[in-house]
């Protein structure tokens, strides 16, 4: 047991299982070529049973050492179900389609592993949580200028304004800029005043809400660094 206590709490260990999941990702990648899998599907299915058993045996190792304590920490928890859902595959469970895409998911284990990765996560938590009223405003801004405009705009643009779940995706693109110039000039060549009207969107959203949402998670992303 202090073998194996010693192991895990080892740097190069630590570094050997984050070794483990590059490989595992560039071996993931290269599955998604046919012309490699057709040159080295068998070498690269034995490669994919390695890492099974690799993750396996170390989360093994981490529960024989800290025993029920293991599951009372947040990121152990975390790992168990990565692995777990990655076995997947090799459970052949029925009703879950191509399930050997859930071995995509033990790529996930970095977030866990790495220190600098998990600061980052915590970062992220705390700044949907300090963000929660902001989404709020937005979703509510969101849904208002979407029935609006499908009461303005349907018959001119009813591929974007048909109804409200195709309004409320339209605003979510134009949100984003990408292409709203394109859904927008149409409608302003007949209603040239259009464009007060997202443009006001546009301020409201992009360069207010958003900009307070980044700067949330950024502070937020800042306190988790320095923290110890």
């Amino acid at each position: 047991m202090k073998f194996l206590k010693e192991l895990i709490t080892n740097k190069w260990f630590e570094c050997a299982v984050v070794v483990a999941i590059i490989l595992n990702a560039v071996t993931l990648g290269l599955e998604t070529y046919p012309g490699v899998m057709s040159a080295y599907e068998e070498l690269l299915h034995y490669a994919d049973k390695a890492f099974i058993l690799f993750f396996v045996t170390e989360l093994v190792i981490r529960i024989t050492v800290k025993q029920s304590s293991f599951f009372k920490e947040g990121w152990n928890i975390f790992d168990f179900s990565i692995v777990l859902v990655s076995l997947l595959p090799l459970l052949g469970i029925a009703g879950l389609g191509n399930v050997s895409a859930f071995r995509a998911l033990r790529l996930l284990r970095l977030l866990s592993i790495v220190p600098t990765f998990r600061k980052v996560l915590r970062g992220i938590g705390r700044a949907l949580q300090g963000s929660f009223a902001v989404m709020c405003v937005l979703v509510v801004i969101l849904y208002v200028f979407s029935v609006v405009s499908v009461k303005l705009f349907r018959n001119i643009s009813p591929l974007y304004f048909a109804d409200l779940d195709t309004a409320f995706f339209t605003f979510f693109q134009i949100m984003t800029l990408d292409g709203w110039s394109d859904i927008v000039r149409p409608i302003m060549e007949l209603h040239p005043l259009a464009s007060l009207y997202f443009a006001t969107y546009i301020v409201m959203t992009v360069f207010v809400l958003l900009s307070i949402l980044i700067g949330i998670a950024s502070n937020a992303i800042d306190h988790a660094e320095d923290e110890k």
